[in-house]
């Protein structure tokens, strides 16, 4: 066999190798029965970012949310998800010498005023097996007393049928959407000019089994 033809040969196989194992690992078996499942808060995370005056992306994050999955192995598009977000919890990390504190701010009324609307919820109306274990799921979410639809790009990270720890069945997902903030009415002069309308929500989560 001429070299050239066993090079072209050999890297068709190593590429053919490589698919194979790429659909092996999309199509691997989901481990956890269907049940109810709910959030485990110490492995969970949900993170903000908004365009800052054309030159970053400003990170924030919720510390405290809650989320309930209605989890259907057999078809993933019969899978609904409810969800709530401690609005007050809201932390920017941010540390000024003068002392400025930026999560108050946050939660006064020209923003999120916690005072009237303390929480933001979010509930599923349809899940869209995309491949794999990759969905989008749609729903709604309530902020500042305003209900808009929202989009996310859901990955199901991985399943068991005992956690390790907890020994009950598990899922950990991640999941990507966006919202337009003047749809919901969050526009307040301090962040009118240089802030970007779009915010990105960045979500890594894993739930465990309700018993």
């Amino acid at each position: 066999m001429p070299k050239l033809f066993r090079s072209v040969v050999t890297s068709l196989l190593l590429a053919a190798g490589l698919a194979t194992a790429a659909i092996d690992a999309i199509a691997a078996p989901i481990e956890a029965p269907a049940g109810i499942y709910v959030l485990e808060k110490t492995h969970a995370s949900l993170h903000w970012r908004i365009r800052h005056i054309g030159l970053s992306n400003y990170t924030a994050r919720f510390k405290r949310f809650d989320a309930t999955i209605e989890f259907d192995p057999v078809n993933l598009a019969r899978s609904s998800v409810q969800a709530t977000i401690d609005i007050a919890s809201v932390e920017t990390d941010l540390v000024t010498p003068d002392g400025r504190d930026f999560n108050a701010e946050l939660r006064s009324e020209p923003f999120f005023n916690i005072a009237k609307y303390s929480q933001a919820t979010f509930n599923s109306t349809q899940v869209q097996v995309l491949g794999g274990n990759s969905m989008r799921v749609q729903g709604e979410l309530t902020m500042l007393g305003v209900t808009r639809p929202i989009t996310f790009q859901v990955t199901l990270n991985g399943s068991m049928k005992s956690h390790p720890f907890a020994k009950v069945p598990a899922l950990g997902v991640s999941a990507r959407g966006s919202v337009v903030r003047t749809a919901y009415g969050l526009n307040p002069p301090p962040i009118q000019e240089g802030v970007g309308d779009q915010v990105d929500l960045v979500i890594e989560a894993e739930f465990l089994k309700k018993s």
